[in-house]
């Protein structure tokens, strides 16, 4: 009798919350963001609305201004590099007494881990062939100023093909490519379309593509993916493992065919305890029928009966994360694993070490890139909705400086080239047809 009573009393209860409002039917709330230290208002701050999914942002003078319909409603406030506030608006008292007809003030105080932005150049330059043509990108490279493009047209996957363009947006070629994945570009600057069990390798003479023979996908993934790094008689070749807990760079003499190891990141004894719980993981998933959540890094799982944890496997073995690039007459080796920075000379030998100061929270997407032409690298961070990069300092380790992407939602295939920022850009969420767009630095 007590359970049905409090059925019926929250019931009641939602119902006179979300029936009991004003004729028209919506609330307002106004205030302006500052910043929490030197009182001056903050442009370009984000004020979700958890209900709804909506939301605005305050204008140059900080103010804002937004209309919703159900009490109670929270509202999450936050902007790149400043820590995150949650208004809550439980009541319609609390609405009448401290929101209505009232102009809020709310103070953001600054994330420590943040560093001071850098102003962009120019807020981005969109190709105007990707933005004008309904073209949805799937994969681009970049060469000698040229943009190498994988798309289809018309909504129709099926029918891919290769386009290429100036930086300028003016067409120059397009070629069909039925079954395309990816534009692969290999540390010579060779340039790979990657199809379902066949690899085609492409060369751009000129304004024109040429295509070569075929070569058979296993090979290309044994032979030419892993390769990271060739110089006069040396290469480096990477073995990573498909469950992620094991890098292996290999120093290669081609002349003699002699080989040694170079750097590891993680263990293969690491590898193999993924691989047994991976097994561990089939046998019984024809045994259960729900899992529970995680626990201390445990996942239980219940029996048929339900009434016990008849299994508990360690889940806490997240994929090591590295990177080598070719530097001058060195290798520099990322190892975010261990958090080090290492340059290695050709005959495998470490000249030097640092470790990695940059905080790498949880909004780091575990990428880094490598601007070529100006000894540059940058860690890619994904802030709620933002995007953003760090330029780590190579030989000490420090931050260097942060790059905000403002103005953009939903970008992905980032590169950094001659001081310029690359990005497939997705104006809308759920529309395919993505713009490549760059940044000047």
């Amino acid at each position: 009798m007590i359970h049905r009573i409090s059925i019926i009393l929250f019931f009641y209860a939602i119902f006179f919350t979300w029936e009991c409002k004003p004729q028209n039917g919506e609330y307002e709330i106004k205030g302006c963001v500052t910043d929490f230290v030197t009182k001056e208002p903050m442009p370009g701050v984000t004020i979700a609305d958890f209900m709804s999914g909506k939301g605005v942002v305050t204008n140059e003078k900080g103010e804002f201004n937004y209309s919703f319909e159900f009490i109670p409603v929270w509202f999450k406030i936050n902007h790149l590099g400043y820590q995150e506030e949650i208004l809550a608006i439980e009541s319609f008292d609390r609405y009448n007494d401290s929101i209505k007809d009232k102009v809020l003030t709310i103070d953001l105080k600054k994330d420590l881990f943040q560093l001071e932005e850098v102003t962009v150049t120019q807020p981005g330059t969109v190709l105007k062939l990707f933005k004008k043509e309904p073209f949805a990108i799937i994969d681009y490279q970049i060469k000698d100023e040229i943009v190498i493009a994988l798309i289809y047209r018309n909504n129709n996957p099926l029918k891919k093909e290769i386009l290429l363009s100036d930086l300028k947006g003016s067409p120059i070629y397009t070629a069909t490519m039925p079954g395309a994945q990816e534009i692969f570009r290999d540390c010579r600057g060779d340039i790979f379309v990657v199809k379902t069990k066949k690899i085609i390798r492409a060369d751009i003479i000129g304004h024109k593509v040429f295509f070569h023979d075929e070569i058979d996908r296993d090979y290309f993934d044994a032979y030419i993916r892993p390769i990271k790094v060739i110089r006069g008689k040396w290469m480096v070749s990477m073995y990573q493992s498909e469950n992620g807990q094991f890098h292996e760079y290999n120093l290669v003499n081609v002349e003699n065919k002699s080989k040694r190891i170079l750097h590891r990141v993680g263990s293969r004894g690491r590898e193999m305890r993924v691989k047994g719980l991976d097994r561990r993981h089939t046998q019984i998933n024809r045994q259960i029928i729900s899992k529970g959540h995680i626990e201390s890094g445990e996942l239980r799982i219940l029996n048929k009966n339900m009434d016990n944890a008849v299994f508990q496997i360690s889940t806490n073995y997240p994929p090591v994360n590295s990177s080598l690039f070719s530097v001058g007459d060195s290798l520099l080796l990322f190892d975010f694993d261990q958090k080090l920075i290492r340059y290695y000379h050709f005959n495998g030998e470490c000249s030097y070490q640092s470790s990695i100061k940059v905080n790498l929270n949880a909004d780091w997407t575990g990428r880094i890139h490598q601007d070529r032409e100006n000894n540059r690298y940058y860690l890619e961070f994904l802030h709620i909705h933002s995007t953003y990069l760090v330029e780590i300092d190579p030989g000490s380790g420090e931050k260097l400086r942060q790059i905000p992407i403002n103005n953009y939602r939903h970008i992905d295939h980032l590169k950094v080239i001659n001081n310029r920022i690359f990005f497939l850009h997705q104006p809308d969420f759920g529309n395919e047809l993505k713009q490549l767009v760059y940044i000047n630095i």
